[in-house]
C-alpha cells in the first residue's frame, strides 16, 4: 500500500520536487459520507480517497493541472489479470481426456483447503470461457445471486446483464488474439466506467484539472498495432513498454511487482473505532436501507470473515456495500 521508496528513487532520478502525504483513516471518514454529492452513482472503489488527497495536496502547492497514467495498463498489457489468463490457457492445452477423466475426479475428492481449493479454483476458473473467466474473481461471479440479494429483488433483475454485455463487447473484436480483446474490454468498462471517474471527479472535487496523455488517441492506435506477445508474457506484464523505458527509468522501477491505488481497507474496518462504528451503524442497523436488496445474513457472513480472514478480499467487499448503503441513504426516498 506503500510506493514511497519507489517515488523516491523516481526523484533522485529526474531531480523533481515530491510533496508526500500518507492517507489515515481518519481521511476516510472526512471524505466517505461525501461522496454520494460528489457521485451520482455508487462507486465502490476505495481508491477514490488516494486520488483525492492527491489532488488536495497538489492543489495546497499551486498546481492547477494534474496528469494522470490511467489507460496505460490497458495499452500496454500492465495488469496482473492479463498475466492470469495466460496461466488459465495452460490448463486448457492438456489433454481432454487427462482433464476430465482423470484430473479433475480426482481433485473433487480433495478436501476445499488449503492446495487443494486453490486447485479447484483454478481448474474452474480454466474451465470457463472469457470473459466470463476474466470476471469470474468478482463476488457476484463467485457467490450464488440468491444468497446475497433479497428473493423480490431478484425477480426484477437480470443477473446475467453485464455477462451478456461483456460477451457483446469481446464478440465485436474477434478474431483479435485474447490478450487484446481483455485489453479492449477493460478500455470500454475499466477505464471508461471506473477509472476516469473516478479520478476526474476527485481531481475536481479537490478544485483542479486533470489530463490522461496515454489516452492520446494516436497513441492509442499505435499501441493496437503492436502485437499481444509483445505486450504480454507468461509472468511478465507490460513488457514492450518496461523494455523501451530501460536505461530511462531507473531498474528498480522496472522490475518492482505492480501495484493499484489500494487502502487497506480491511485492516481498517477491522482496527479502526471510527471505521468500524460507521460500518456497524450503516450495514447492521435494522433501519439499513441496503436491506430492501441484500440478504441480512450475507452481511453478517462477511462481517464474520472479516475478522476471521486475512486478506482484504471480505473487507473490500463490505467498502463497496457500505458505499452503496451511504449512496442511498443520501439519494433514495423511503
Amino acid at each position: 500500500y506503500n510506493e514511497l521508496d519507489f517515488a523516491r528513487i523516481a526523484v533522485d532520478r529526474f531531480g523533481t520536487e515530491q510533496h508526500e502525504y500518507l492517507v489515515t483513516p481518519e481521511d476516510v471518514l472526512s471524505l466517505i459520507e461525501y461522496l454520494p454529492q460528489i457521485y451520482d452513482e455508487p462507486m465502490g472503489n476505495a481508491s477514490v480517497v488516494a486520488a483525492y488527497f492527491c489532488a488536495k495536496l497538489a492543489r495546497e502547492h499551486g498546481v492547477e493541472v494534474m496528469l494522470g497514467g490511467d489507460g496505460g495498463d490497458e495499452i500496454f498489457g500492465g495488469n496482473e489479470r492479463y498475466v492470469s489468463n495466460l496461466v488459465f490457457q495452460r490448463y486448457a492445452q492438456l489433454p481432454e481426456l487427462f482433464r476430465k477423466k482423470v484430473f479433475e475426479p480426482l481433485l473433487q475428492l480433495m478436501p476445499s483447503s488449503g492446495l487443494f481449493y486453490r486447485a479447484k479454483r483454478y481448474v474452474r476458473r480454466s474451465s470457463m470461457m472469457n470473459p466470463r473467466r476474466f470476471y469470474s474473481y468478482n463476488l457476484l461471479a463467485e457467490i450464488d445471486n440468491a444468497e446475497i440479494f433479497q428473493p423480490d429483488f431478484l425477480k426484477l433483475v437480470d443477473t446475467d446483464c453485464f455477462f451478456q454485455r461483456a460477451q457483446q463487447v469481446y464478440d465485436r473484436v474477434s478474431p483479435a488474439d485474447d490478450t487484446d480483446r481483455l485489453l479492449y474490454l477493460d478500455m470500454k468498462y475499466t477505464i471508461t466506467d471506473n477509472d476516469l471517474r473516478k479520478v476526474t471527479q476527485m481531481v475536481e472535487s479537490a478544485g483542479l484539472q486533470v489530463r490522461y496523455p496515454l489516452l492520446d488517441k494516436d497513441l492509442v492506435n499505435f499501441t493496437c498495432t503492436i502485437p499481444s506477445s509483445l505486450k504480454v508474457k507468461s509472468g511478465r506484464n507490460r513488457y514492450i513498454f518496461k523494455e523501451a523505458m530501460r536505461g530511462f527509468l531507473p531498474d528498480e522501477i522496472i522490475h518492482k511487482a505492480k501495484h493499484g491505488m489500494g487502502l487497506p481497507i480491511a485492516k481498517w474496518l477491522r482496527e479502526d473505532k471510527a471505521l468500524n462504528m460507521l460500518l456497524e451503524d450503516s450495514l447492521f442497523s435494522d433501519s439499513a436501507e441496503l436491506l430492501k436488496f441484500v440478504r441480512p445474513e450475507y452481511l453478517q457472513k462477511l462481517k464474520k470473515q472479516l475478522y476471521s480472514d486475512d486478506t482484504s478480499y471480505y473487507g473490500d467487499n463490505l467498502w463497496v456495500f457500505l458505499v452503496l448503503e451511504l449512496w442511498l441513504k443520501a439519494h433514495v426516498k423511503s
